[in-house]
């Protein structure tokens, strides 16, 4: 499932300020994996939008 950029900003925004994942996948419903790749594409790209397709 795609998440929009908002609710990609508005996860990690929760996740930096509560410190905690578990809480944040319970508000945002999505999956441990996901906060940890969303937290590793902000660190390596400074950024949280989608990536382009492959074509």
């Amino acid at each position: 499932m795609a998440y929009s950029l908002e609710i990609r900003q508005k996860a990690l925004a929760y996740d930096d300020k509560c410190k905690n994942i578990d809480l944040v996948i319970e508000a945002f419903g999505v999956s441990r994996h996901t906060v940890f790749r969303w937290r590793r594409q902000l660190k390596e790209t400074g950024n949280l939008s989608c990536k382009k397709p492959k074509t």
